[in-house]
């Protein structure tokens, strides 16, 4: 179990601001943050298009979260 932060809380909102046109839902942006929070570079959701597009804060320009499972 992992406490969500007012910084995450925070994170969140911004994330789901800048992706409004995905209409990004709120545990796909917690998941982003905390992905962010804890440097994760690997996530499991089963709800791949928003991973594709969003950019995370800890990772180098251009590279996105790795999906789990994979193909």
């Amino acid at each position: 179990m992992i406490e969500v932060t007012p910084h995450d809380y925070r994170r969140m909102s911004e994330l789901l601001s800048a992706y409004a046109s995905l209409r990004l839902q709120a545990v796909d942006a917690c998941l982003i943050a905390l992905a962010e929070c804890f440097d994760l570079r690997e996530v499991a959701t089963l709800d791949q298009r928003d991973y594709l597009v969003v950019a995370p804060r800890h990772l180098p320009k251009g590279q996105r979260l790795t999906i789990l499972p994979g193909d």
